[in-house]
């Protein structure tokens, strides 16, 4: 017994299982983001995007996705400045940083405390 404790502590850990998505080849933010860009194709030009988000993992999806679509230029992964093709930009941020509870609702509802909410604005479209 002594033996395969011994063993089991030397064999590294591995910290995703197999059925991960990330093993999987998968994209963890998949439904979400998808979700998110349906949501801009019908969002008029002028109209904002409200998210709100409750857990880290969530908003950093909404982050990365507002910041890619409010560069006025594409970029393939990685981003290499060389490579980058010009285009206007799709969104806009309303508010650069993330909207907190206040005091009033963290009394009132004290698990709103990890939510967040990002506003994005669709920009006009740009005619050529």
């Amino acid at each position: 017994m002594k033996e395969f404790r011994l063993a089991a502590e030397e064999r590294p850990i591995r910290h995703e299982s197999i059925s991960s998505p990330a093993h999987r080849g998968e994209r963890r933010d998949g439904p979400f983001a998808a979700g998110l860009e349906a949501a801009v194709e019908v969002l008029s030009p002028g109209g904002r995007l409200a998210v709100i988000t409750f857990h880290s993992v969530e908003d950093r999806v909404v982050k990365k996705f507002g910041s890619r679509l409010s560069r006025d230029y594409e970029a393939v992964e990685p981003d290499v400045p060389e490579l980058r093709r010009p285009r206007p930009a799709i969104l806009k941020w309303v508010e650069r940083k993330a909207i907190l509870p206040g005091a009033a609702e963290l009394r009132e509802n004290p698990r709103s405390r990890s939510a967040q909410c990002r506003v994005m604005e669709k920009c006009a479209k740009q005619t050529e």
